[in-house]
């Protein structure tokens, strides 16, 4: 199983135990500072995504790396991760436990993607349309990709609008073909 399929369970696991026990902020500044050190030493990332033999050296490394960041409630649920042989598992958890939350709450994440900055005012616009057409709050996130050229890609859930001008000149192309 991949680390980014465990990763839902263990966060999902930590979300309920940390609501239980008022914690839920605690622990999302902790997965956020993991996230950080990850972002910013790739080694670390890397380790964690390797496979290891060893679950003696991947707990010490764990202690070191991410114990001393983090509140006892993450270092536990750290240490069950490592000893279950799961710490491929842990460069995903932000974002499974972000998943959850957004589960939660009713919201929908979408992906705005773009040759360029999407202004607010039309990022706003587009909001408001997918959240009538979704029927879930939505949390927008503009994506650069200077490859589609032009126009957008909105993405949510498994889902695609494509407006971009790649992917108009794709349908382009293949009537062309059928000609």
């Amino acid at each position: 199983m991949s680390g980014r399929n465990v990763a839902i369970r263990y966060a999902r696991a930590l979300y309920d135990v940390a609501l239980n026990k008022q914690m839920l902020g605690i622990i999302i500044t902790d997965l956020a500072k993991i996230d950080e050190i990850m972002s910013r030493v790739a080694s670390v990332r890397e380790y964690c995504l390797k496979a290891h033999d060893n679950k003696v050296l991947e707990m010490q490394f764990i202690e070191n790396a991410f114990i001393p960041y983090v509140s006892s409630l993450t270092g536990d649920m750290l240490k069950i991760a490592v000893s279950n042989g799961r710490l491929a598992a842990l460069p995903y958890l932000l974002a499974a436990l972000t998943k959850i939350q957004d589960v939660k709450s009713g919201t929908m994440e979408v992906t705005l993607e773009s040759a360029r900055e999407i202004e607010l005012h039309e990022q706003q616009i587009i909001a408001a349309k997918m959240q009538k057409r979704i029927g879930k709050k939505i949390k927008l996130n503009n994506l650069i990709i200077p490859e589609i050229l032009g126009g957008i890609r909105i993405l949510w859930d498994n889902r695609m609008i494509d407006l971009s001008v790649t992917g108009r000149l794709k349908i382009m192309r293949t009537l062309f073909k059928a000609v």
